[in-house]
């Protein structure tokens, strides 16, 4: 038991959590001393690593000692934790003000019995978990049951989304980038293990199959090519497996969240707690009549591998069926106030710019350096491609962007690079706003919306060349202060 009544430690694996990182730097030349030595015999190798194994006994006696500081307990409506060894940090959450408590089950913990039991405020830090414990399964679960069970006379209502939607999902979150980064650096750590002729030989059987895979193309060119379609694939089905078996339950006060296969996920998000809804379209699944939906609440996606979906992929009759199961409160309403036509430059300048330059710049590189007139021509025609799709974003952005409201709920339609964006947006959620006018627009009375909206930091949405007067009216600006008073005459 903790020095301190009532608490409990967290579960003993947390020691090797405390000193993984600075054991992994150790382990590596103790392995293959060890393996070098044998030779030489055991003398030897105790001879030129006794440091290594000194500051590998010292670091595992400073997680054990972190281990033995640290301590936990819950109840009487609060999370209490404390840690730290010379500086001494405490914790304490009331339940009531948590926006989101999530059980994480890590395939890696699952044979020890482990999950990681993390809590979220408002008021947390942005980029980690305001309250973050290995403990024990049972002990996760009774807190999450006990939360539950505050609403258990509410007749519950589960939505769970065909397998197609979550693969849409899937495909609508992957990055390149992402999944290149993630089999990069999957490799590097192999190479570290097994030696560096081993990620050699993989990084070689790469090379060979892009240029057996070339098909007329030049090598150099295959080889983004087929790397960036290589990681969109990997990230594919790192996000499918993230996104199976999803299911999402409407208690009467909050939502239940379940997802994932090798990594389970349940979050517990108080429904007071929501900054706002996003629904979500790409390209391609405005072109298939799909809509994702979004959850902006502290904590609720804030890693990397956490999940921030509420549905993953639906057409538009089942859109509102389901906002309406799970989220009546947040209700999508028609654009009151749309751009007129004469701002479609002002929708398109920035993405119609590259679209025609992209291909003339590498017409004039080309005849510049011939030898590498392919390679220039078709990086130049794959550089214009997302020009392109910008473009397309940004029409169907002009088509579609505008802004409603409907008593305390405010509708936001706007574009943000790749996306297009319907934001369900609570009055009391609304951190501030700004009417902005250029020049050009005083002359047609229009302006620009930037609307600011609360979570961990500020959330910016920015509405393009609405009619200024009309905008002022929707936010409830008194007529007094919608135009600039008139300078007297004197």
């Amino acid at each position: 038991m903790s020095r301190r009544q009532g608490f409990r430690h967290p579960h003993p694996i947390s020691i090797v959590t405390h000193i993984s990182r600075f054991l992994f730097l150790l382990l590596i030349p103790l392995v293959r001393g060890l393996l070098l030595s044998l030779q030489g015999g055991f003398g030897q190798w105790l001879a030129g690593s006794w440091v290594d194994i000194l500051m590998m006994t010292l670091i595992s006696c400073i997680g054990v000692l972190e281990w033995l500081m640290s301590g936990y307990r819950w109840g009487e409506g609060r999370l209490e934790f404390y840690t730290g060894i010379f500086f001494r940090r405490s914790i304490c959450i009331p339940l009531c003000r948590t926006s989101c408590v999530s059980i994480i089950h890590h395939y890696y913990l699952r044979p020890f019995g482990v999950v990681r039991l993390q809590a979220d405020t408002p008021g947390g830090s942005w980029n980690r978990a305001d309250f973050s414990i290995l403990l024990k399964k049972e002990e996760a679960n009774r807190l999450f049951d006990a939360l539950e069970r505050q609403e258990e006379d509410f007749l519950s209502r589960e939505y769970r989304p065909r397998g197609l939607y979550v693969a849409v999902l899937s495909a609508l979150l992957s990055n390149s980038f992402a999944g290149i980064l993630f089999a990069s650096t999957a490799i590097s750590q192999a190479g570290k293990l097994l030696g560096k002729e081993f990620a050699d030989r993989i990084y070689g059987t790469l090379e060979q199959i892009t240029r057996l895979l070339a098909f007329g193309i030049p090598p150099a060119a295959a080889a983004i090519g087929y790397l960036l379609l290589g990681g969109w694939l990997l990230a594919f089905l790192v996000n499918g497996a993230r996104h199976k078996n999803f299911a999402a339950v409407r208690k009467k006060e909050s939502l239940v969240i379940h997802s994932g296969i090798l990594t389970h996920r349940d979050y517990f998000l108080p429904f007071g707690q929501i900054n706002y809804l996003d629904i979500r379209q790409s390209v391609t699944t405005r072109a298939l009549r799909l809509y994702s939906v979004f959850l902006q609440t502290a904590g609720y996606g804030k890693n990397k591998d956490d999940l921030s979906a509420l549905i993953p992929a639906c057409n538009k009759k089942e859109l509102h069926k389901t906002l309406k199961l799970l989220c009546p409160e947040f209700q999508v309403t028609e654009r009151a106030l749309k751009p007129n036509f004469g701002a479609l430059l002002k929708f398109i300048n920035d993405a119609l710019w590259p679209s025609l330059l992209l291909p003339v710049v590498a017409w004039l590189v080309s005849l510049w350096l011939p030898d590498w007139s392919d390679f220039i021509w078709y990086t130049g025609w794959m550089a214009t491609v997302p020009a392109i799709w910008f473009l397309l974003v940004r029409l169907f952005d002009f088509a579609t962007s505008g802004l409603s409201r409907n008593g305390d709920m405010f509708t936001l339609r706007y574009s943000h690079f790749y996306y297009l964006h319907t934001i369900v947006l609570p009055k009391n959620r609304m951190a501030g706003f700004c009417l902005r006018q250029s020049i050009l627009q005083r002359q047609d009375g229009r302006c620009d919306i930037l609307v600011y909206s609360r979570s961990e930091g500020r959330k910016r949405h920015h509405l393009r060349n609405l009619l200024k007067k009309d905008a002022a009216a929707l936010f409830g600006i008194p007529q007094a202060y919608r135009e600039k008073p008139k300078k007297r005459r004197t």
